[in-house]
């Protein structure tokens, strides 16, 4: 997993007491902490207060990291836990986000080039497909979602997804052959379809 600048120093001067070093590793690791927990979760506003969870916990137990070079590990470990304990205490409900659609769309009006909106039959389809996606990661266990989402969607190595995970690397590859194969199989009449 990518680590910031001076990370090791950083949570040097986080367990001293320094907020500003945390707000660096904050910045750091903010947006790759969300996407994980997005993709685990499938709503955006569950996985913002999940995340900011995942770092008040980070910042409160900082102390217990014994090895700062495998604070990234550590960090995804929480926020697997956060995000696996927040679908155990919330009840079903409905992920559409009209918000996230609007802010989806302002970042692609926002862009310089204005042929990057896509049509509205374009878009529908592909709200489509991620809401295909996400309802199949949601129906995979979730040590096969885990291994998916760090490994294939986040692109991190099976050696630092095993080390999230805490299974060996082998392991890692066989829960993401094993969710390929559930995907494939839910997914592909589908996508054959379109």
């Amino acid at each position: 997993m990518q680590k910031c600048p001076d990370e090791h120093e950083l949570i040097e001067l986080v367990k001293q007491g320094n907020r500003s070093a945390f707000r660096d590793l904050f910045q750091a690791y903010q947006l790759p902490v969300y996407n994980f927990v997005l993709r685990m979760l499938g709503a955006s506003h569950d996985a913002e207060d999940v995340t900011q969870e995942v770092f008040v916990k980070a910042y409160r137990k900082i102390n217990s990291l014994s090895e700062s070079g495998h604070f990234s590990s550590w960090l995804f470990r929480i926020a697997k836990n956060e995000a696996l304990n927040f679908m155990q205490r919330r009840k079903p409900r409905n992920t559409d986000s009209v918000e996230a659609d609007y802010d989806r769309l302002d970042r692609q009006i926002a862009g310089e080039n204005p042929e990057a909106v896509p049509s509205p039959a374009k878009q529908v389809e592909s709200d489509e497909l991620e809401t295909l996606l996400q309802s199949a990661l949601n129906g995979l266990p979730e040590s096969l979602r885990t291994a998916f989402v760090l490994g294939v969607v986040e692109g991190y190595s099976y050696k630092e997804v095993a080390e999230v995970m805490k299974c060996s690397v082998g392991n890692v590859k066989a829960r993401v052959f094993r969710a390929r194969s559930l995907l494939s199989q839910q997914l592909g009449p589908i996508l054959a379809e379109s």
